[in-house]
């Protein structure tokens, strides 16, 4: 079962990149130079293998400020990065599957997503299952006098 999300005209559907604990939650900044968090941040092991959370066309991989990105590009334009890497052997232009291993970290893994050029919650699009939980949302609803309930 997976949970894909409506944002704008276009629809994300990602897999988590790996299983660890998200240790920084998404910020969004109050505007495009602003402070925020543009994505999630793992926990990860020394040496943990990194999955692609989508489908596509790797778009870039290099370094950002001495920082290892790979981003990939997916079919319906989606901007899916994943940084931190210590090592990865993909290039741009390279197809990527969703699931397969692009590479390695250390301690974290950021994790962000990004549609027409705005930065959105990644867990928006994440699949439930094994990798990814969604927290539910309890909403109150207005008290009631015990008469005017119905069995």
């Amino acid at each position: 079962m997976q949970f894909v999300d409506q944002v704008g005209a276009i629809s994300c559907e990602l897999r988590a990149p790996i299983s660890a604990q998200i240790v920084e939650v998404f910020r969004e900044p109050a505007c495009p130079w602003c402070p925020g968090k543009r994505g999630v941040v793992y926990a990860t092991s020394p040496g943990a293998l990194v999955n692609s959370g989508a489908s596509g066309i790797v778009s870039f991989a290099g370094q950002v400020g001495g920082i290892k990105y790979v981003v990939v590009r997916t079919s319906n334009g989606v901007l899916v990065t994943h940084g931190y890497l210590t090592a990865t052997s993909l290039r741009s232009g390279d197809p990527v599957a969703v699931g397969e291993t692009i590479g390695w970290v250390d301690e974290r893994l950021y994790f962000g997503v990004r549609i027409d050029g705005r930065y959105i919650d990644p867990m928006r699009c994440m699949a439930i299952g094994t990798f990814a939980t969604r927290r539910a949302v309890l909403i109150p609803e207005p008290m009631r006098s015990p008469a005017s309930r119905t069995p």
